[in-house]
């Protein structure tokens, strides 16, 4: 019973020393949507950039 109890200690400092090096971190929110069309024969680049005060979701 005896030999248990270090085998569990480590398991259990184990576990709370990877649960955060394993755990994802949060989701950054977007800043801003940047979208480019190039006419390449022309020479032409269109670049749209959105920012922060676009919806995602259509409102009704």
């Amino acid at each position: 019973m005896l030999a248990f109890v270090p085998a569990a200690a480590v398991c259990v400092l184990a576990a709370f020393l990877l649960i955060p090096i394993l755990k994802k971190p949060p989701v950054s929110p977007i800043s801003e949507i940047r979208t480019e069309f190039e006419i390449a024969d022309k020479n032409i680049k269109i670049v749209f950039i959105q920012k922060p005060d676009f919806s995602l979701f259509q409102e009704e």
